[in-house]
């Protein structure tokens, strides 16, 4: 049988069961992950990201299935030809870069059996090792079922008897800020723990209670700049839209794995569990974690913090976050001069951060002692 549709059945955990019939009841011949077109398959009116495939009956002897990836690095009109060159130097026995053989039990390596084809034998492994769910815990929080009514924003409330802080994600922004919502947490909660709808149904789902106000970190699930994770201050009520993620005994270190979850190998893992622009909790709990070495996490425990401080500080200057003192505009000068002087403090400060992103990505390739074709991957 051949088939051609959207490639995300390919990795979410929605599709397992589809993914484990194929694995276990046929054999994958052919597979052309060729990735967003809207030029070579179906016409400007219809873009998405395809796949097609050949499924044969099932081969005992595990013979490597041909997979091709059209989807990296590679403009839609440039999409057919190279597929057609890939093809003629896999029928020629000659190497191309977007041709892999693997036999499909390798596939069941990843926890929930996702189609990733590309990675090393030596990285497979590492999805054998400790994942995230393992050595931390990622909760998902309040959802008050009435954001109108139940939420504000810090400047709106001076009661901080019933208001409480309560991330609820917002943009993409790493290591510290988006802390702008109050939610009304009143005697434990009892207005929310008591919201039913007109049927007698309740609307709220105050989830992982025993977690709330706990140190941690928390991100932004959804957007197209991927996942953005930040330190999670102990004063929060953690939510739907700002989940959380807090230490177990088996490893307590919230910035490190607050600063490997910000490298772009934590990135391009999550990205490969689930290609669309919702990251869930089952997403993140299937990372493979690596420890790290003391000199390592003592390393990446600095640089991590230094970030967080940066972030913190900026948010100084900005009059939605809570720790807003001035404007960074004074009546010292002109404010063309002003603004040009904050611009480039702050971009000063930002490329420290970057500067400082870029060691923790180098630290955390070694500590997974990825080969340099999976650093290039």
């Amino acid at each position: 049988v051949g088939m051609i549709h959207p490639h995300t059945f390919m990795f979410i955990k929605t599709f397992e069961d589809v993914r484990k019939f194929m694995i276990e009841n046929t054999h994958i011949n052919t597979m052309v992950d060729f990735g967003l077109d809207r030029v070579n398959l179906f016409g400007p009116g219809i873009l998405l990201d395809a796949t097609f495939y050949t499924l044969d009956k099932k081969d005992v002897e595990n013979t490597p299935g041909v997979y091709f990836n059209i989807t990296a690095n590679l403009q839609e009109k440039y999409k057919k030809g190279t597929l057609e060159n890939a093809y003629a130097d896999y029928c020629n026995g000659q190497p191309n870069d977007r041709v892999y053989l693997l036999p499909q039990d390798k596939l069941k390596a990843i926890k929930s059996w996702p189609f990733i084809y590309w990675i090393s034998d030596e990285f497979r492994e590492k999805f054998g090792s400790a994942s995230l769910e393992e050595i931390t815990f990622v909760l998902q929080g309040l959802v008050t079922g009435d954001n109108i009514r139940f939420y504000r924003y810090w400047w709106e409330v001076n009661d901080i008897s019933k208001w409480f802080d309560c991330p609820k994600g917002g943009p993409y922004n790493k290591w510290y800020g988006n802390f702008w919502v109050k939610v009304n947490w009143e005697d434990n909660g009892y207005e929310i723990k008591n919201f039913f709808d007109d049927k007698g149904k309740l609307r709220s789902r105050p989830q992982s209670e025993k977690f709330y106000f706990k140190e941690g970190v928390t991100y932004c699930s959804s957007g197209s700049r991927g996942c953005s994770f930040r330190y999670l201050p102990a004063n929060q009520i953690i939510s739907g839209a700002g989940p959380g993620i807090f230490p177990s005994e088996k490893y307590s270190n919230i910035n490190y794995y607050l600063g490997f979850l910000n490298t772009i190998l934590s990135t391009y893992l999550l990205e490969s569990l689930n290609p669309t622009v919702n990251v869930t909790q089952g997403d993140i709990k299937r990372v493979p974690f690596a420890r790290p070495n003391e000199k390592n996490e003592q390393m990446v425990d600095v640089l991590v913090q230094n970030n967080i401080d940066i972030k913190k500080h900026l948010c100084t200057y900005s009059v939605v976050e809570q720790n807003y003192s001035h404007s960074p505009i004074t009546p010292v000068s002109s404010p063309e001069s002003e603004l040009t002087r904050y611009y480039n403090y702050e971009n000063a400060l930002l490329t420290q951060i970057l500067l400082n992103e870029a060691i923790v990505n180098r630290i955390v390739f070694d500590v997974y002692e990825l080969s340099e074709h999976d650093r290039q991957m």
